[in-house]
């Protein structure tokens, strides 16, 4: 009898000394490794991300969202990072709706992240515009009618000069053949 009512004390010590092991593991600092300076709101811009579970060994299998809030209104937006490259290694494409302060802090089901970054976003940038199409020629019936009568007296001088030729050698055989 004593054997068992010394079974379950025993049994949930145990229990919750596995437990708090998993839990003091489950946790990892993040890093931003490399960030555009100063993006431009409204244009998609990359971080690079360091993943260190307690803080030392790069691992690369926790799904790993990127938060970003803005320092002056509140608002958020998040992302997916995915690992790539080596160990421990992990990009996320944000796009930052205003320019202005941010802070990305970093959330997983996986561990618990540690670790936020700030990033200052400049103004969007104009789009440039396309150079405008030169306007198109208007129809002008003075300057078709002009350009016919310059083609049909060139064509008609060009006609009347080779037919002066042929006659000029007429009249050379006529009184050769005297």
């Amino acid at each position: 009898m004593r054997r068992r009512s010394l079974a379950i004390p025993i049994a949930l010590l145990g229990s919750l000394t596995l437990a708090a092991g998993v839990v003091a593991g489950g946790w990892a600092t993040v890093a931003v490794t490399e960030a555009s300076v100063d993006p431009p709101a409204g244009a998609a811009t990359t971080v690079e991300l360091e993943v260190l579970q307690h803080g030392q060994t790069a691992v690369s299998w926790p799904k790993l969202t990127v938060v970003a809030t803005n320092d002056s209104t509140g608002e958020t937006f998040s992302t997916q990072a995915s690992a790539q490259g080596p160990t421990g290694h992990y990009v996320a494409t944000l796009t930052f709706p205003t320019e202005g302060g941010w802070t990305l802090s970093f959330a997983s089901a996986d561990l618990i992240m540690e670790g936020t970054a700030g990033m200052q976003v400049a103004a969007a940038v104009a789009p440039v515009a396309a150079p405008a199409a030169p306007a198109a020629a208007a129809f002008d019936p003075l300057a078709l009618g002009l350009g016919a009568v310059v083609v049909f007296a060139v064509v008609a001088g060009a006609a009347i000069a080779i037919r002066g030729r042929h006659a000029g050698r007429r009249d050379e055989r006529a009184s050769v053949s005297g």
